[in-house]
């Protein structure tokens, strides 16, 4: 087996297809980017999990375990920006079922879609641009179908005794038992005034299919009135561990540190700081799990979104645990991500979501939902030295043992049972 010091070492190399080599290193010997690879006949490369040889044949990165970022050329604790280096390793992981491990401080505003997110480690993500995000991934519902009749039955669906469900008729679907889907109308337009801009949109799970008719395990509650659609959501693994910080700051209202949209059931433990704007958005996600630090989030504004610590838009039964420190208006809220975001993610309140948690020092009502909302439940949350302990503007809120010292409660009810 051939040994090299560095990848631009091995990459002046001739060596056949079939041969095993290894580096010592990335750039340099030692510079915890060692490695093994496997030489194969000629391929398209791009140069990070992957790199041409000089006579044409290419040394692919064999990966066994989870993999440091320093394998695929990041480097840690400068000034220069790895986005590239990151996305790529992101990408080339997809599929393994191994995490990236960041194991130092390393500066980048990654934007990935489509694939599998798996993200770990003791370091620490910086915002490279500090108009951007730090991280944002994004997963893809499959093609909506259309809708042409939505209607309530009583009667046995799937393995399930008697049961009242939605029916719900779409020639041509695709849908099959399991299936995590949204319904959506494509009357929710960006000139709705932003209180009301979210209704239209619920989620449930495929209890049975017959035909064109899809059972799904809820009544709907909504009124769909122009061409509605129905779409599963993709079965693409999100599992983030990592702390995330802004670089001096976000002074772009609404931008948050971290951007996860439209994932089945992932996982985020993140310990996000210092932004002016959000710390972390979830968009059109279901059964988002985790625990979320927050900690020195601006409260510029009443507007804007300045100083939100977890902002759930669009998504549907969450277990989300925070602990939010430090300057912050809301520990969390529900809301839309733009009215002019008429993406499917966004379609829809959040709905059903159970909130835990502490927060300290919140600049405003600690534990908050705006309009868009349905049935959030906040379960023993804690507050202390804040304006309020709670406001509630949403539908069916519940809010359970509250404990702390401000407890305060600043309702706005609208249909809710707060």
């Amino acid at each position: 087996m051939k040994i090299f010091n560095s990848v631009a070492q091995m990459k002046l190399a001739t060596i056949k297809a079939g041969q095993y080599v290894e580096t010592f290193g990335y750039y340099t010997k030692g510079d915890a980017g060692a490695a093994r690879y496997l030489v194969v006949a000629s391929q398209a490369a791009d140069g990070y999990g992957d790199h041409v040889l000089v006579n044409g044949t290419v040394a692919v990165l064999q990966v066994g375990a989870d993999v440091d970022s320093a394998k695929f050329g990041v480097i840690y604790g400068g000034s220069t920006d790895q986005t590239v280096a990151l996305e790529s390793a992101i990408i080339y992981l997809s599929n393994t079922g191994f995490y990236l491990n960041i194991s130092n401080t390393v500066k980048a505003n990654i934007d990935v879609s489509d694939v599998n997110v798996r993200i770990k480690g003791d370091g620490e993500l910086q915002s490279f641009t500090r108009t951007s995000s730090a991280l944002r991934v994004t997963a893809e519902f499959n093609t909506a179908t259309a809708v042409s009749a939505i209607v309530t039955v009583t009667q046995t669906v799937g393995a399930r005794s008697e049961a009242t469900v939605s029916k719900i008729t779409a020639a041509g679907h695709a849908l099959v038992v399991g299936d995590v889907v949204k319904v959506i109308s494509e009357d929710v337009i960006p000139t709705t005034t932003i209180s009301e801009g979210c209704r239209n949109g619920e989620w449930g799970v495929v209890l049975d299919v017959v035909g064109n008719d899809v059972y799904i395990n809820r009544v709907l509650e909504e009124t769909y009135t122009t061409t509605p659609k129905i779409a599963s959501l993709t079965n693409t693994n999100c599992d983030i561990q990592l702390k995330i910080t802004s670089t001096d700051g976000n002074l772009t209202a609404g931008s948050a540190i971290a951007i996860v949209r439209g994932f089945l059931r992932p996982t985020l433990n993140l310990d996000l700081q210092n932004n002016d704007g959000v710390g972390l958005a979830i968009h059109g996600c279901y059964q988002t799990t985790g625990f979320i630090s927050i900690k020195n989030l601006t409260n510029d504004t009443a507007s804007g979104m300045y100083g939100y610590g977890v902002i759930e838009a669009g998504t549907g039964l969450s277990g989300i645990t925070i602990n939010q420190t430090g300057s912050c208006r809301h520990a969390y809220t529900t809301g839309v991500a733009s009215k002019t975001d008429t993406a499917i993610y966004t379609y829809g309140e959040s709905w059903c979501s159970n909130i835990k948690g502490k927060a300290q020092g919140a600049s405003s009502n600690a534990w908050d939902t705006h309009s868009q909302g349905n049935g959030i439940v906040f379960d023993g949350v804690e507050a202390y030295g804040v304006q309020s302990m709670f406001q509630s503007r949403s539908r069916n809120t519940r809010f359970l043992h509250p404990t702390g010292s401000d407890m305060l409660f600043f309702a706005q009810v609208r249909n809710s049972d707060t």
